[in-house]
């Protein structure tokens, strides 16, 4: 696989008035061309600015979503395929852009994991995410026009 990107030993420092924040601290990565990639941590640690400055650099479109409120295919509210349509949008709708590489920010993605109301719908959820993200799916979507 082609690199695009390697990042070695970044640090990210949160100032206050009284104290600082470590919030990323010995942070090293390579992003190859065609990889998911997934970056985990508990809030406030800098998951949110590293994607976002990422997407800048290598200005390739950037979508975040709050996932906890998505419902299954067929349910009432946004589905999988909403978050394709909005990162098609915010491409721009220029596919050759969102072929070169995109980031796709999941809030919340646990609470489909640990939802105690409609675990069945959202496990569907989860489910359907995870069937996007294997190797050599594709994922098609229809952009209404108003």
């Amino acid at each position: 696989m082609e690199k695009i990107l390697s990042i070695e030993h970044l640090r990210k420092n949160y100032q206050s008035k009284n104290s600082e924040t470590v919030a990323i601290e010995d942070f090293s990565f390579d992003l190859n061309n065609g990889e998911f990639v997934a970056i985990v941590g508990p809030s406030g640690c800098g998951k949110s600015m590293i994607t976002e400055r990422l997407a800048k650099l290598l200005d390739f479109p950037y979508y975040k979503a709050n996932v906890a409120s998505f419902s299954a295919s067929g349910y009432a509210g946004e589905s999988i395929e909403d978050l394709f349509v909005n990162l098609y949008l915010a491409a721009n709708s220029d596919l050759k852009k969102l072929e070169r590489g995109a980031f796709l920010h999941l809030e919340e993605i646990d609470k489909l994991i640990f939802s105690e109301k409609g675990t069945d719908v959202k496990s569907q959820v989860y489910n359907e995410l995870l069937a996007v993200l294997e190797p050599g799916s594709e994922v098609s979507f229809k952009i209404r026009q108003d």
